[in-house]
C-alpha cells in the first residue's frame, strides 16, 4: 500500500502528512518541520494513521515484521546453544560410535540414512531406544559386520558416516542417527577388508563385543579408519570422497 500523502498523528508533533517511504525511513511534514522515523515500527508507540483501514494495514505490517524478528533472534539463540554445546561436546574422547549390526542392516541403515542405537538391556529404561548422550556434530558412526560363520576377531568395518552439524545425541530419544547427506561411504567387498579389532592396541584388543548394539570408541580409532580408506582408495573414484571425509571429521574434532 503506498501511504504517501496519508495523514497521521504524532504524540508529540500532532498532525502531520507522510511525505515519503524509502526502505525502513518515513519522512513526515508537521508544517513547521520534517521529521524521520523509522517504519513501519514508529507506528508502535508514536505514531496513528488518520485513517482506520490503513492504520489495520500497518499494524499487520508490523506484526509480520515482529514475527519475522522473534523467528531470527530464536534461530539466533538455538545456534549459541548449539555451538556451546559443540564445543563442550567435543572435549569428551569418547564421542565417536561404532554398530554391531545386531538390530539394524545395511540395507536398512543405506535406505533410510540413518542408524538405530539399539535398546537398552538393563536398568530402569531396559527394552527403550538407547539415547547416544555422548554424540554431537563431531560424531562419526562407524559401521561393522561379521557373519554367522566368522569369530567376532574377523569383524570387519563396511560403512562410516558422519552425523548432520545439527545433531545433538541428548535430544535423539528415539535413538534413530540421521546420516549426513555428503559424507557416507559404504567400504565394499572390492576394497581390503578393515578389521574392525586390529585398530585397537593389541595389549587393549579383546575381539569381544557382547550384547549391545552401539559402542563409543576414542576420536583416533575413526581417524585411522579415515587414514586406510584414504590410502587405500587411490586413484579410484572414491578417492576424493575419503578425502573430504577425513577433512571434515578432522575439521570437526580440532
Amino acid at each position: 500500500m503506498n501511504l504517501k500523502g496519508m495523514n497521521v498523528t504524532h504524540k508529540k508533533f500532532g498532525t502531520g502528512k507522510i511525505v515519503n517511504i524509502v526502505e525502513d525511513k518515513m519522512e513526515v511534514d508537521f508544517k513547521c518541520s520534517i521529521k524521520t522515523f523509522l517504519y513501519p515500527y514508529s507506528f508502535e508507540k508514536f505514531i496513528v494513521m488518520e485513517d482506520p483501514d490503513t492504520q489495520e494495514y500497518v499494524t499487520r505490517r508490523l506484526g509480520q515484521l515482529n514475527e519475522i524478528k522473534r523467528a531470527q533472534k530464536e534461530q539466533q539463540l538455538k545456534k549459541i546453544q548449539a555451538d556451546t554445546y559443540a564445543k563442550k561436546m567435543r572435549k569428551k574422547t569418547n564421542s565417536q560410535a561404532v554398530f554391531a549390526m545386531k538390530e539394524n542392516t545395511l540395507e536398512d541403515v543405506v535406505n533410510n540414512n540413518s542408524i538405530f542405537t539399539g535398546n537398552n538391556l538393563s536398568g530402569k529404561t531396559k527394552g527403550q531406544a538407547r539415547v547416544p548422550k555422548n554424540m554431537n556434530i563431531n560424531s562419526a558412526c562407524l559401521i561393522t559386520s561379521k557373519s554367522s560363520k566368522e569369530s567376532e576377531s574377523e569383524r570387519s568395518i563396511v560403512g562410516i558416516f558422519m552425523v548432520p552439524e545439527d545433531f545433538i545425541g541428548e535430544r535423539c530419544i528415539d535413538g534413530m542417527i540421521p546420516a549426513h547427506q555428503d559424507h557416507f561411504i559404504l567400504w565394499n567387498e572390492e576394497h581390503e577388508k578393515l578389521l574392525f579389532w586390529n585398530y585397537f592396541p593389541e595389549e587393549s584388543r579383546l575381539a569381544k563385543w557382547g550384547n549391545s548394539e552401539m559402542k563409543y570408541v576414542p576420536i583416533a580409532i575413526v581417524q585411522n579408519v579415515l587414514t586406510d580408506m584414504v590410502n587405500l582408495t587411490q586413484g579410484e573414484e572414491q578417492h576424493d570422497k575419503a578425502v573430504e571425509f577425513y577433512q571434515y571429521f578432522r575439521d570437526m574434532n580440532v
